[in-house]
């Protein structure tokens, strides 16, 4: 046996085309993304900074929608530089404001500073989405609140920076009512509603209120309506024909935010992340509440929309929302005290200063030096396995080295043993019959030298995914009753693991393609005590030391050593699990798809 020395390698700031990219998959996410770029634009002009998004595709029932209008991104271009996806760059950090690293045409350090203060079903709660921000380096959050709810299943470094879009209600930019009544031309003494809805279907008040929001209030009310810009074509056009119907009836979008959330007099929605919004004033709000919201797969009460409602009035007919609105007019200090309670808790600072704040994190990463370590978090027991050209074992130590990342790691190779059908040791035997098992005794040595946390046994040949190391160990932090990871390899379960994330769509032959994907929608996901064979798992050195005292050095040769460890760790009452995120495929496999492409 052997130890390797593991030496670290980064990027050169001269290698890197842009210093910092903000990318925006969806129009929603530039008052969050847009005023950190300005921030980088007055405080450090020599940085270089650009947009991307993707191509525009519009919204609909069954589609989100993604990518900005060319009239957004002719404006976005007059600031700075804009990158179209197939352009080739290279840039140190890439800033979003959503989980959407399945979709970043470029692989760089990533931060996530996030658009909303809600859960939405899947955000700031134990969903296998929220398992996806570990793909980044670094998420910003709007308060603590939101920092705790994510602290179980998110384990990169969460900084609270407050919330962004809010800067444009607390920054000297912001808009008051006198303003912005003069710009609409409206009467400061009238009451001025605020209508702003959700999109979806099962939870938005839109089906049920529709053009009756004119019945709100009194003769001289005014209703403003503000709708999320993913909200269905038909509706946006029954609201904005009633805009050019009616006087006291107005359309208004992101650019109209700071002015209509001072002016409006309550917020009327359901449970849109506008009314958690509206909140940070201290407005008063009424919700309706759609009735098919708890039959959604993803309703959960303890959600941070749902916790906060008893800041608010709620109807569940349009007669008793028109009556709500009617009280909290006349009442506007109604749930006063509950309203500033939830304001601590939903946004930090509430100074006009949470871009700056996000824009030094985003900083930081660029500028921290490497972390140095005093103790091996992993030992990698790299088993040879009978590779004997001095190219192909240092290929697979390059391998092991390159694609761990920051990790702190040590690199052990042991060689393994012959051995034929009946587990005897053999000494002359054809290539082609040899079968390179690692012993127990070797095993033993190994981990006997090894320093790290986490022991992981991988064979050589096989291409792993970049961070491996990370995603193997964070299965052990979702799950405390684990006591090893396995990488995926297996044929069948990578066929059946795609059919559960991908239902409906094409298996894909390219291992590569299937990496990518399983790594960035599968993440957080895993098959429990499968008993498949992997050529790369992980455990902590108390149970392999627990389990392998279990079985005999026969056992051991008789079949796989990590199989052998997997029936003695489950017998013992463990989990073993399988992780979805962490799929490996053979170097030849690598090497025919390769071929293939080029014929």
């Amino acid at each position: 046996m052997r130890t390797v020395k593991t030496r670290e390698s980064a990027v050169s700031l001269q290698t890197a085309d842009v210093d910092v990219l903000l990318y925006v998959e969806r129009k929603l996410h530039l008052p969050f993304l847009e005023p950190i770029h300005d921030y980088f634009r007055r405080r450090y002009p020599e940085l270089r900074v650009a947009f991307s998004a993707p191509e525009f595709h519009a919204p609909s029932l069954e589609n989100p929608g993604w990518g900005l209008k060319e009239a957004t991104v002719r404006r976005l271009c007059k600031k700075s530089r804009f990158i179209a996806r197939d352009e080739s760059v290279r840039p140190r950090v890439t800033v979003v404001a959503d989980v959407c690293h399945y979709n970043l045409p470029w692989q760089s350090k990533v931060v996530n500073v996030g658009h909303g203060l809600i859960c939405k079903g899947m955000y700031y709660r134990r969903d296998p989405v929220v398992r996806r921000e570990n793909l980044s380096d670094l998420v910003c959050v709007p308060d603590p609140w939101h920092k705790r709810r994510l602290e179980d299943n998110v384990f990169v470094p969460i900084r609270v920076t407050g919330f962004i879009k809010s800067d444009q209600l607390f920054g000297p930019k912001a808009e008051g009512r006198e303003s912005f009544c003069s710009r609409h031309d409206v009467d400061p003494q009238n009451n001025i509603i605020l209508f702003a809805p959700t999109f979806n279907p099962e939870l938005s008040s839109i089906p049920y209120v529709r053009e009756r929001i004119t019945e709100l209030g009194d003769d001289s009310s005014l209703v403003c309506v503000k709708l999320h810009q993913m909200t269905p074509k038909p509706w946006q056009e029954m609201y904005e024909s009633l805009a050019e119907e009616r006087d006291d009836v107005f359309m208004l979008d992101d650019t109209d935010y700071s002015g209509m959330m001072h002016a409006a007099d309550v917020m009327v929605s359901d449970v849109s992340s506008m009314y958690a919004e509206s909140m940070l004033l201290n407005k008063p709000v009424v919700l309706f509440n759609n009735p098919q919201r708890e039959s959604v797969d993803w309703f959960d009460p303890d959600d941070i929309e749902y916790k906060v409602r008893d800041a608010a009035l709620e109807a569940e007919t349009f007669g008793q929302l028109r009556r709500k609105v009617d009280k909290i007019l006349e009442r506007p200090d109604i749930l006063e005290e509950k309203r500033e309670q939830y304001i601590e808790e939903l946004d930090y600072g509430r100074d006009g200063r949470s871009a700056q704040r996000a824009g030094e994190a985003v900083r930081e990463l660029l500028i921290r030096p490497r972390r140095t370590w005093a103790r091996p978090r992993f030992s990698v027991i790299l088993h040879l396995g009978g590779i004997t050209r001095a190219g192909d074992q240092q290929s697979s130590i390059e391998e092991i080295v390159r694609k761990s990342g920051d990790a702190s790691m040590e690199l052990l190779v042991v060689e393994g043993k012959v051995v034929g059908a009946g587990g005897d040791e053999l000494h002359e035997q054809l290539p082609a019959q040899q079968d390179i098992k690692l012993s127990l005794e070797e095993f033993y040595k190994a981990c006997s030298q090894a320093r790290g946390e986490r022991v992981v046994l991988v064979k050589a040949g096989w291409v792993l995914p970049m961070n491996w190391l990370k995603w193997l160990d964070n299965h052990f932090r979702w799950n405390r009753r684990t006591g090893m990871v396995k990488a995926m390899a297996d044929p069948g379960q990578s066929r059946r693991a795609f059919e559960l994330l991908f239902p409906g769509l094409a298996y894909k032959s390219d291992p590569d393609d299937l990496a990518w994907d399983f790594l960035h929608i599968g993440i957080g996901s895993g098959f429990v005590n499968d008993r498949k064979p992997s050529p790369c798992v992980m455990a902590p050195p108390s149970v392999l030391q627990a389990v392998l005292n279990t079985f005999s050095e026969q056992q051991a040769l008789m079949k796989d050593l990590s199989e052998g460890m997997e029936e003695a760790l489950i017998s013992s009452g463990y989990a073993s699990v399988t992780s979805m995120e962490t799929f490996v495929y053979s170097r030849a496999m690598d090497l025919l798809v390769q071929a293939n492409s080029l014929m």
